[in-house]
């Protein structure tokens, strides 16, 4: 029986591993060229150009794979280090562990629709398993590559469609109704799952984002809360206690109904900043924004810096991590600080000037990059702007950071560890590593009585629903404890515990086959970068056409790799 699940479980796997999706403009199974191919000949020589990082990217995790896309990437060529737009998806496998340097290993790369502009500042969500691109902007960059594509005076909305939607694997533009949505860059973008939902507060826009704005015109900041619904493919669009907003960062926690957006940081134009020791706070299903007073170590002022969400095992506290980021005058980070709720309090986990956390697998200081969770407590850095002058080449675009003990890694370990809460938080709040925390309010206490109520569900006095901390109050009884234990009552649990065990193997597979995001299909294989540290080959050079296999794919029969002499310049592409 046990082998049966097993068999049943791998095979179902085994289908949701690759498989090559065609792209807009294909002919007849070859790759279609979107502009140029991305990594040329430095004048025509035998010298390839070398992948510096990529920059001002988006990114998503859809299961087992980390997709990242647009942006602007550097290249090392023989007069310098160049800038271009990144005309490629790229996908991480996280199904293999693999040494933080050589992420490239499991890195491929895909050439993407030329009907898709190539989108800098955006936002990538996984909408129903399919990818889905919000706002952003075409760079200037990109005016000089062939098949560029200006931005429209609409607020377009592209869907990647996979063979399995029925048609052919195929982008999409979708067709928005509603209101009319300023198309944004640099916005605070969450997107929810269990609501089909996604929320961009603010953002800038210019002749690079909106055709109907002149080129002569600088970066304008727009205010207002701009809502996806991608059920009904509706604009919507809510005022804001702010008339414009820009760089902040937006966080979802499952309170209430439908839950709650925490908004971090910001700027209002080119001096107004927003403290982080003011976390504002949005009630989705009310529509009604708060405002709660921030202690501890409280952040300097930061812009383009990124951020995850974790909560403990029982939810009774959730940690929001905030990496890097830049100044007002440009100056970068590197550090990581953690705001603690619901006691609105600030810690300090990491920086360049302390010891704790320091090592070479750390980043260095830099701003937008992205951050994801991935294997279930580790921070996946990828990417970022270094400081001028530092575009060097010679450090990965991954970084990790275990989010449990507050240490950059060296490697990444597939599957997933559940996280548990770090030992310096539990020293504030009490509790133990899985949760349990005593102390759940502010030192101050909450600003009003609605917020109190949004952390807790009800008024004070009564139980906590599940949405709260607190939740799963003890029930008790009048009766006295009775001695020793009925013979009934052992068979009782020896029986429950029987089914315990199995409902737990039974959900677990259930889990492992039919419970996991399914990765997005490309119906092409793709181009690996290199197949392992200690088997490197010279690349295939010119890049090759890849053509569309008619049986299963093999994605080892595509992998083009580096040669020993440019191993560790690459970076994970």
């Amino acid at each position: 029986m046990c082998l049966a699940i097993l068999a049943v479980c791998f095979r179902t796997e085994g289908r949701s591993v690759l498989v090559p999706t065609k792209v807009v403009g294909e002919e007849k199974g070859v790759l279609a060229k979107r502009g140029n191919s991305g990594l040329n000949l430095d004048n025509r020589s035998s010298v390839l150009e070398i992948s510096c990082g990529v920059k001002e990217h988006m990114s998503v995790v859809i299961g087992d794979r980390l997709y990242v896309l647009g942006g602007k990437i550097r290249y090392k060529k023989s007069s310098g280090i160049s800038t271009e737009s990144n005309e490629y998806i790229r996908f991480i496998n996280l199904e293999a562990s693999f040494r933080v340097e050589d992420a490239g290993a499991n890195t491929f790369r895909y050439n993407i629709s030329e009907a898709v502009p190539e989108i800098s500042q955006g936002h990538l969500w996984p909408d129903r398993g399919q990818l889905v691109i919000i706002g952003g902007k075409t760079e200037t960059v990109n005016t000089s590559t062939v098949g560029y594509t200006p931005p429209s005076d609409k607020h377009e909305v592209w869907r990647y469609l996979s063979a399995q939607s029925g048609g052919p694997s195929r982008w999409v533009t979708v067709n928005m109704t509603g209101e009319r949505i300023p198309r944004a860059f640099a916005s605070a973008g969450t997107y929810v799952d269990g609501l089909r939902k996604g929320f961009l507060l603010g953002g800038l826009v210019s002749n690079e984002s909106m055709a109907d704005i002149s080129p002569a015109e600088r970066e304008k900041d727009i205010g207002g809360l701009a809502i996806w619904d991608g059920q009904e493919s509706i604009w919507k669009k809510e005022d804001t206690p702010w008339e414009k907003r820009h760089a902040a960062r937006s966080f979802y926690l499952d309170y209430g109904t439908s839950g709650l957006l925490i908004y971090i940081g910001g700027m209002a134009g080119s001096d107004t900043t927003f403290s982080f020791d003011q976390i504002d706070i949005y009630d989705i299903a009310n529509h009604k924004w708060h405002q709660q007073t921030a202690t501890g170590h409280i952040p300097t002022f930061r812009k383009n810096f990124c951020g995850v969400v974790l909560s403990a095992q029982d939810r009774t506290s959730h940690q929001i991590y905030i990496f890097g980021g830049s100044d007002k005058n440009g100056r970068l980070n590197n550090d990581i600080y953690i705001l603690n709720l619901p006691t609105f309090a600030w810690k300090k986990a990491f920086s360049e000037d302390s010891n704790n956390g320091l090592s070479a697998s750390a980043p260095t200081p830099r701003e937008h990059m992205t951050c994801n969770i991935v294997s279930g407590k580790d921070l996946l850095v990828y990417g970022g702007d270094l400081t001028k002058g530092e575009e060097n080449c010679n450090q990965t675009d991954v970084f990790l950071f275990d989010l449990s003990t507050w240490t950059w890694k060296d490697r990444y370990v597939s599957g997933m560890v559940v996280y548990t809460v770090p030992v310096a938080i539990i020293d504030d709040i009490g509790g133990s590593a899985l949760g349990g925390a005593t102390k759940t309010k502010p030192t101050a206490g909450f600003e009003t009585k609605d917020i109190e109520t949004l952390f807790y569900g009800a008024a004070a006095g009564t139980t906590p629903n599940d949405s709260g901390p607190g939740s799963g109050a003890q029930p008790t009884s009048s009766d006295p404890p009775k001695s020793g234990t009925s013979p009934g009552v052992i068979a009782g649990a020896a029986i429950c515990g029987v089914l315990v065990i199995a409902a737990v193997i039974g959900g677990y597979f259930y889990y492992r086959c039919w419970g996991q995001p399914r990765p997005v299909e490309l119906d092409s294989s793709p181009a690996k970068l290199y197949e392992k540290c200690d088997d490197r080959r010279p690349p295939i050079w010119p890049p090759q056409e890849l053509p569309v296999p008619k049986s299963p794919v093999d994605v080892t029969r595509f992998r083009a790799e580096l040669s020993e002499s440019n191993y560790g310049l690459y970076g994970a592409q």
